[in-house]
């Protein structure tokens, strides 16, 4: 296995655990709750007595894809994608004995962590009940509206439309979903709070970029000097 593929398997380790942490786990500062009771065949290896799960690391080959497990053809390549797994495990456990978990904020990113995970789950499966692959007549039509792509041949251009069709169709899933949820749901927006944060935004940005940012006049343009306004002319 190249060097390339152990970092990205080493790297993938550290989120997956940090994913499959939950809240639950966290007690009191420098304590861990009891890890759920595994059997033999579900426990990857043990770090001080407490069993990680093999879980992990069938997610983690699962999300690097079929490639990875070609390359997992004998003990020693396993037990090396197993060492960034247990790496990860021997962190975790110092980083909680010195009482990171209760670190000013730790709490409040796993919670959103938490939220974000759920709402995800949530939201792959809404779609994926209305997600449907474009087909041939609708990825023509875009081809024929698009002076863009006159001088391309359909063909060639077929698979990027497709994507983009599907991330559009994505995104306009994704819309309906979230109306349809505000219909049912009462939602007020604390304006002075809102408020706060555009005040706050506008008075960090200085004339410079706020000019940058503004659309540039006729005269701007061509770095012609403006015209003055001619006098009105008085009668003879």
């Amino acid at each position: 296995m190249n060097k390339q593929i152990i970092i990205c398997i080493l790297a993938l380790a550290s989120v997956l655990l940090i994913a499959c942490t939950p809240p639950a786990n966290i007690k009191d500062a420098g304590q861990m709750e009891e890890a759920p009771a595994l059997t033999e065949d579900q426990t990857l290896a043990w770090v001080n007595e407490k069993p990680v799960a093999k879980k992990q690391m069938d997610e983690m080959i699962e999300q690097l894809g079929p490639y990875v497990k070609t390359q997992l053809t004998n003990p020693d390549q396993v037990k090396m994608m197993a060492d960034g797994i247990i790496g990860m495990e021997l962190i975790y456990q110092n980083a909680m004995a010195e009482g990171y978990a209760q670190r000013e904020g730790v709490k409040d990113q796993i919670a959103m962590m938490k939220k974000q995970l759920i709402s995800k789950m949530y939201l792959d499966d809404a779609m994926a009940k209305t997600q449907s692959e474009p087909d041939e007549a609708a990825m023509r039509k875009f081809y024929d509206e698009t002076p863009q792509l006159a001088d391309k041949d359909f063909e060639t251009v077929k698979g990027q439309i497709s994507m983009f069709l599907s991330r559009q169709n994505q995104q306009e899933q994704y819309q309906k979903i979230i109306d349809d949820l505000k219909t049912n749901a009462n939602v007020r927006y604390n304006d002075a709070v809102l408020d706060s944060f555009a005040s706050a935004s506008a008075a960090t940005i200085s004339p410079e970029a706020l000019k940058a940012m503004m659309p540039e006049t006729d005269a701007e343009k061509t770095g012609a000097e403006p015209k003055a306004e001619e006098a009105p002319k008085t009668g003879e």
